[in-house]
């Protein structure tokens, strides 16, 4: 994805953890959507979810959060692994189970962690991969609110 492309469709045959199915147009318009795409297989997935879950409760009541899990090997794509690690690091936000990879391509995503933070019109405004480092995104984030 590039900067000001439109927020993909959420639907397909995904499993929803952790709360509420949304479709697009529920989190379009109404304010700033930050999706977050990890897998139980990243290390530096598990080592940032500290900053991670500290942002997520910061902003919980000024962006909708999506967490996207993707398996990256066949050993993630087991339900119990994705729970067991949801429950571990006390991840909060709604969690796609994305085992057939439809949001990974619907997002030209190739590397987790990654974030897409879009505008409350649903555009991309930033992104951020490969790193959990939280400083950069938590700026993008304070000009959105502005």
């Amino acid at each position: 994805m590039k900067l000001r492309d439109p927020l993909p469709e959420l639907d397909g045959e995904m499993e929803w953890l952790n709360g509420k199915k949304f479709i697009k147009n529920e989190l379009v318009g109404e304010k700033p959507v930050l999706i977050y795409f990890w897998s139980v297989s990243c290390t530096s997935c598990s080592a940032g979810i500290e900053r991670i879950n500290s942002l997520f409760k910061q902003y919980k009541d000024q962006l909708h959060l999506i967490s996207v899990h993707i398996p990256r090997k066949e050993e993630d794509k087991k339900r119990n692994a994705i729970q067991t690690w949801i429950d571990q690091h006390q991840l909060t936000s709604p969690v796609i189970v994305d085992q057939d990879h439809v949001l990974l391509n619907r997002f030209r995503n190739r590397s987790v962690p990654a974030f897409y933070l879009f505008d409350k019109n649903g555009e991309l405004r930033y992104l951020q991969s490969g790193k959990s480092n939280t400083f950069l995104l938590k700026k993008r984030i304070e000009r959105l609110l502005l």
